[in-house]
């Protein structure tokens, strides 16, 4: 996939707001399919561009900010956004893909939950893990598919949130 070839590229920042938000589109437009996990999808098309090891943080960070903005989508304001990652799509992620949000795996779990929250602005510098890999980037693909679990279920159509948080990924 090309889609993803910035990614196999060296980052010359440790953060690169361009890759990010092209990313994020990039990640954005997998919502729109027929897939049951379509971040992890889009994750495992991220890791075949392939992954350069310097674009990780910006790939968590991309992926972090569509997750919070499909929990956005799902909530009435930030706060409820919140409460909904930290709630329902937690306990959802937990009992659809136990092997990527493993219930005795705090450390994990909290970590892929703070990158998603910090976009709300509810997490410190020490909630956020010291290193980024790939059980992290798994663990917040999984939370991005247990939203698209919620949005199904309630029936949000999913190319309105594709164009919608990608439009919106596409700014952060």
């Amino acid at each position: 996939m090309q889609h993803f070839s910035p990614l196999a590229l060296a980052s010359e920042d440790s953060v690169d707001p361009v890759v990010v938000r092209y990313v994020g589109g990039e990640f954005a437009s997998y919502i729109d399919s027929d897939s049951a996990a379509p971040f992890m999808t889009g994750l495992r098309a991220a890791l075949e561009a392939p992954l350069h090891a310097s674009q990780v943080l910006n790939t968590a960070i991309a992926l972090s900010n569509v997750v919070a903005l499909l929990a956005l989508s799902l909530a009435q304001d930030e706060s409820e956004a919140v409460d909904l990652v930290h709630g329902s799509i937690r306990r959802s992620a937990a009992v659809a893909f136990p092997e990527l949000v493993p219930e005795d795996d705090a450390e994990l779990v909290d970590g892929a939950e703070a990158f998603v929250c910090r976009v709300f602005g509810t997490v410190t510098r020490d909630q956020l893990p010291d290193a980024v890999d790939g059980r992290t980037l798994a663990a917040i693909a999984a939370l991005g598919d247990a939203g698209i679990l919620l949005a199904d279920q309630i029936g949000l159509p999913r190319p309105v949130l594709a164009t919608a948080i990608g439009q919106a990924a596409a700014t952060m």
